[in-house]
């Protein structure tokens, strides 16, 4: 059985979509929320809610693929999600989009049944593919900002020094980039501090240097 299936859907979907998007820096967590919806029935819509909601999961999805997963070279990725791919006057159910995005995730090695079955119209199915897709960036961006040949802690360690435990594998990737995130803007608090601690040293010097002048010159 693949992980997510054992994975209890969120209390709040929206909330959960956000702070994982967040986590990968994602330039505007909140403009992609609309993904999370799914069509009425599975006819060809016009509807301005379901062409919205489609065009987010189509933009996520693309996002995802350019700056965290990278599972196709650029001259395929842009032959298929750009540019007859992007009407966003139509939904999936009417446009030949939902198989790319199918035939992506299955590249990707997300589990064939998720993506079977008008998996875009049912709001579980939807949603599980909406996770797993995050999830995927989620571990991949760990591992790759993992110096090469560094050592990979086992799950105790990494569960002990993150200060939890859980029997959920895919908490740890997420914790671990949320922790390496708020690390990285620490650090910048430290070098802005330490550079004006240095600038304040300097300037105590240059008023030391000038007393002691003005001292000789008397």
């Amino acid at each position: 059985m693949d992980i997510s299936e054992r994975l209890t859907t969120p209390n709040n979907k929206e909330e959960w979509l956000k702070r994982s998007l967040k986590a990968l820096e994602y330039p505007d967590p909140t403009s992609i929320v609309p993904c999370l919806q799914c069509p009425s029935d599975t006819a060809p819509s016009d509807d301005d809610d379901e062409r919205i909601a489609d065009t987010c999961l189509w933009k996520l999805v693309l996002w995802l693929e350019t700056h965290k997963i990278c599972q196709w070279d650029a001259l395929k990725r842009h032959r298929e999600f750009q540019p007859n791919n992007t009407n966003t006057k139509r939904n999936l159910a009417s446009s030949s989009r939902v198989e790319v995005l199918e035939k992506y995730m299955t590249d990707c090695g997300c589990p064939p049944h998720y993506v079977e079955q008008l998996w875009y119209c049912d709001e579980r199915k939807r949603f599980r593919v909406i996770r797993w897709i995050i999830s995927r960036a989620i571990v991949l961006s760990f591992k790759n900002s993992q110096p090469k040949h560094a050592y990979t802690p086992p799950r105790s360690s990494c569960e002990e020094t993150l200060g939890f435990h859980t029997d959920d594998d895919t908490v740890i990737p997420h914790a671990l980039l949320l922790r390496k995130t708020y690390l990285r803007k620490l650090r910048l608090v430290q070098d802005d501090a330490n550079r004006k601690l240095g600038e304040m040293q300097m300037l105590a010097i240059a008023s030391a240097n000038e007393k002691q002048k003005n001292a000789f010159t008397k």
